[in-house]
């Protein structure tokens, strides 16, 4: 993981003001995918009691829909940003169903103590890691998965070819027009937009992958079944089921 980059972007300031910042730039296909991973948990596992490892869990967005879902579930918040995690407590602290942890899971012994889970879900924030990171934390996480246990990670991706990394921004560029504009600002300049989400990315050391390169990366780590749940362009929820 891009330590500088990451631990930079996401300051103070960035926490406080996360969820209206995914709201203008992800909007609806961020809803989506929380969606997507919360039926995707109910529709495997019913109302079974679970354990959840929610990696990067930001402010807390994805736990809490989780539990709307399954309110028997307990929930491991883990995130590498201080004030991140403090969002999180803000929003979750007094849900006794919840724990949190501060740990960047780009660090290689940052799984020590935390024991197995039923599912670990991510929103948002393995496309930090390079491939070679990316590779090894599905390895991690498919050794940490009890058996029958469920890997979910929506995140975007990048192209296969530079025609789909064009696609995908050109699809996120009007994206951002539609949510700006339904929020009543006057619809902006589409190159601006353009060089704003490249600045983020940079910013942030986003290391996006293809879809396609992820599930391989699932499958040799040891998942037999992988798929992709939901696609929109350049965002999707994927992931793998440990036997």
């Amino acid at each position: 993981m891009n330590d500088k980059k990451w631990r930079m972007a996401y300051s103070q300031e960035r926490a406080v003001q996360y969820d209206d910042f995914i709201k203008a730039g992800a909007g609806p296909v961020h809803e989506q995918m929380l969606g997507s991973v919360a039926e995707a948990l109910e529709l495997t596992f019913q109302d079974r009691s679970l354990r959840i490892l929610d990696m990067g869990t930001g402010t807390g967005s994805v736990a809490a829909r989780i539990l709307e879902n399954h309110p028997n579930a307990k929930i491991t918040c883990l995130d590498g940003s201080p004030d991140m995690l403090d969002q999180a407590r803000k929003r979750l602290g007094a849900d006794l169903r919840c724990d949190f942890v501060q740990r960047d899971f780009g660090e290689p012994s940052w799984w020590n103590g935390l024991g197995s889970f039923d599912a670990i879900v991510s929103v948002g924030a393995i496309h930090h890691l390079d491939a070679k990171g990316k590779e090894a934390l599905f390895s991690k996480i498919h050794r940490q998965l009890r058996p029958g246990g469920l890997f979910l990670c929506a995140d975007p991706l990048s192209g296969e070819h530079a025609f789909f990394d064009r696609l995908y921004e050109d699809a996120w560029v009007k994206m951002i027009q539609r949510n700006l504009y339904s929020s009543g600002r006057e619809k902006a300049d589409p190159e601006e937009i353009r060089r704003y989400i490249r600045k983020t990315q940079e910013a942030e050391g986003d290391q996006p992958s293809p879809l396609i390169h992820q599930l391989k990366w699932l499958s040799a780590a040891g998942f037999e079944e992988v798929e992709c749940y939901w696609k929109s362009f350049g965002f999707a929820v994927f992931g793998g089921r440990k036997r």
